[in-house]
């Protein structure tokens, strides 16, 4: 069977501080399981007595609890920024990317996440420290379907298609195929504002939207 097509899951998230006086604090997004399994995948901040860190977390257990973790990718620079872009794009099964800060961070179409959809987004904060009560924030939380935009009908003779934001440069570019073309922007936060120009030969512009626009990945585009 074929693997489900990939969603996209985004917060930007905020720690409470950079260090706290005892015992632990996390903040992320989870994009886990519907099925009984605690299975899933986290991006998100961890606190300490001694710092800030980032981080992105395979977990698998049972109906009650996690009982595996596997961390995929750390950040254990000090003095890193509170406040962090957070970008998982997953079907569930062997396709996992994360981004944080725009920056892929980690990428596999071979592990094994064994999470069925439709899927549970949860953007949640765990302490260990019963004595003192923390909070993280969350803000411009989505899910897309995908993590590309699709720009189809294009004419005969076009080459390329660019999203271009309104300083001039290039957030992506894809080349047609059979009149449609395919452009990877997961690795930003929505929703970008930027122009969709069609060229041909010779970088003459075929089509264009009529200005800048409001885009998303999922989002489709045709030419008329």
């Amino acid at each position: 069977s074929t693997a489900p097509f990939p969603t996209l899951f985004h917060a930007l998230v905020t720690a409470p501080s950079r260090t706290i006086p005892a015992n632990d604090f996390n903040a992320g997004i989870y994009v886990q399981t519907a099925q009984p399994l605690i299975n899933y995948v986290f991006c998100g901040e961890s606190t300490s007595t001694t710092l800030t860190y980032w981080s992105v977390v395979l977990a698998s257990g049972n109906a009650n609890q996690a009982t595996k973790t596997t961390t995929l990718y750390t950040d254990p620079a000090p003095n890193q920024p509170l406040t962090r872009d957070c970008t998982i794009v997953t079907n569930g099964q062997n396709y996992l990317e994360v981004f944080i800060d725009q920056k892929l961070v980690y990428q596999s179409t071979s592990l094994k996440q064994n999470m069925t959809t439709p899927f549970i987004f949860f953007l949640e904060s765990q302490t260990s420290n019963a004595a003192q009560v923390l909070y993280g924030v969350f803000r411009n939380f989505y899910a897309t379907s995908g993590e590309s935009v699709v720009v189809n009908g294009i004419p005969a003779g076009a080459t390329t298609v660019q999203i271009v934001d309104p300083t001039g440069a290039v957030l992506a570019t894809a080349s047609v195929s059979s009149g449609t073309a395919t452009l990877p922007v997961g690795q930003f936060a929505y929703p970008l504002k930027a122009k969709i120009i069609v060229y041909g030969s010779g970088n003459k512009v075929v089509a264009s939207t009529s200005g800048v626009v409001s885009i998303y990945a999922g989002d489709v585009y045709s030419v008329h």
